[in-house]
This record gives structure tokens, sequence and C-alpha cells, in this order.
């Protein structure tokens, strides 16, 4: 026989399959990155402009990659014990751990505005909360040794009548509070 043989592939069906999944997880993740998908940019009013939007800090997910490679090395340590059955569960529930967070990441906006501060957390379930800049009494930082050394920390905004909402994971946190104070 001359040119190329038809040879069956028991394997073909599951690499369509693959392949068909992966351009449908690709489009989701791209659906989900984009910035004008953003809430934000469905509820800003007339003059108002997104002056900062502020992603998290990359430590957001350095707890659960930390428990995996401990969890790994244990489970390389353990390999010929009923332990080692353990550890690939317990690696199983903190990949879906990690790809949850990730899905916080990409689904929460923590957005300063010219007139406002906006938070919007959730995939399906959407909860927003917001304070006019005008009616903010107070900015706080908080930061552990970690968000320190590391430059990142949570900053808490509060309003008349007491409340009051946090963005978490801030990267450079008193440099955000100092530019919005600086921008009423």
């Amino acid at each position: 026989m001359t040119g190329t043989q038809n040879v069956h592939n028991p394997f073909s069906i599951q690499t369509h399959t693959q392949i068909f999944l992966a351009k449908k997880v690709s489009k989701v993740v791209e659906y989900l990155l984009r910035e004008n998908m953003k809430y934000i940019y469905k509820t800003l009013s007339n003059d108002e402009d997104v002056e900062s939007f502020l992603h998290f800090h990359w430590w957001f997910f350095m707890p659960t990659i930390l428990g995996m490679l401990v969890v790994m090395f244990i489970a390389i340590a353990s390999i010929d014990t009923i332990f080692f059955t353990v550890c690939l569960g317990i690696l199983c529930l903190q990949t879906l751990l990690l790809f949850l967070k990730w899905i916080t990441y990409v689904t929460t906006e923590q957005v300063l505005t010219n007139k406002r501060v906006f938070f919007k957390e959730g995939l399906i379930r959407r909860d927003t909360e917001e304070l006019k800049k005008d009616a903010i009494e107070t900015i706080s930082t908080k930061q552990s040794i970690v968000g320190r050394i590391l430059r990142f920390g949570d900053i808490e905004f509060t309003g008349r009548g007491g409340i009051s909402f946090k963005f978490i994971f801030v990267k450079n946190p008193t440099e955000v509070k100092r530019g919005f104070e600086n921008s009423q």
C-alpha cells in the first residue's frame, strides 16, 4: 500500500472529547477574564469612571498551594502504604479548593470609582456592596506580618451608620488608601 494507512485509533474518541472539552473550558475562561464583562461596567452611572480595579495579591493562592506541596511530599514518602491513598484523596480535595479559589479570584470585583467604592463576589449567586465616596467616614488597613513583607493586606471602608466592608488581599494597601484619600 502506498500513502497513509487508515488505522483505527481506539483513543480517537477520547482525544476528540478532550479537544472539545478543552475548547469549551477555554471559552468559559476567556469569558470570565474579559474586562468589559465585569459587573461594575454594567452599573456605572453616566459620569462615573473606574479609577482602580484591585485584583487579589498572588498570596491568595499560596496557603492552598503550600498545603498541596506538603501533602505531595508526604505521599511520596509513604508511597507503599495505605497513607499514600489518603494523601491522594487529600490532594484531590486541595485541587478542588484551588479551583474554587481561582473562581473566587476571577469573579470578585474590588473597584474604586470616582464616585463610589464597589465590591462584588459570586459566579452564580451575586453579592454586591457599595459606598458612595462622600458617605465614607473611615478607611483602615490591616496587614499581617507576611502581608507587610509581601506588601498586601485588607482595606476596610466604614460609612455612615456603621456600614462597612473589606477589600481583601489588596496589593500595596497603604498606597491604595493614600491614593483614594487624595482623589476625594
